[in-house]
């Protein structure tokens, strides 16, 4: 999990760096310097009186997060959920045909049913579905019990109860 909010924190500084840019720039996270150097500078009086960060603190940001994902990645993890990215949606569509395979055999885990390759670890199918968009998944809670999410959604749905209840009576 932490290195699951190393990783959103990046994001997180990446979209800062991005809105910081003039409009006719465009963002280009593999070259981060030059970013820093297109931004406008934030003048100090806006940082002092509203905290406000300009490219320099939010690159600086991004280095220390980076050195932190790089010390996170050594560690060995449960996996809980494969995420690919792909730089064409023809990529994308490719893979998708090639590793979708019916819900029996992902639940059986039927090794038979795909090439070793198409194997994560060389022994396990996956569960192949089409992408939500990055910004719409809720990266902190992937790993979440189904218990916890029932929950959840029990204290919710009870919370909602009472105050449509409270709204009655007044």
């Amino acid at each position: 999990e932490e290195l699951i909010n190393a990783l959103v924190r990046k994001r997180i500084l990446l979209h800062d760096l991005q809105n910081m840019l003039p409009p006719d720039i465009l963002f280009d996270g593999t070259r981060l310097e030059e970013m820093v150097d297109a931004a406008p500078l934030v003048p100090t009086w806006k940082k002092r009186l509203f905290f406000q960060s300009d490219a320099q603190d939010v690159y600086a940001k991004i280095c220390k997060v980076n050195t932190k994902i790089e010390e996170l990645r050594q560690k060995k993890y449960d996996v809980s959920g494969v995420f690919c990215t792909f730089e064409t949606e023809a990529a994308q569509r490719k893979v998708l045909e090639s590793l979708s395979v019916a819900k029996r055999v992902v639940w059986k885990n039927d090794t038979d049913k795909l090439p070793t390759e198409h194997l994560f670890r060389g022994n396990m199918v996956l569960d192949v579905v089409e992408p939500v968009e990055p910004s719409s998944v809720r990266w902190r809670d992937l790993d979440e019990t189904l218990a916890t999410r029932c929950k959840q959604r029990l204290i919710t749905f009870s919370a909602t109860l009472v105050t449509i209840f409270i709204g009655g009576l007044l």
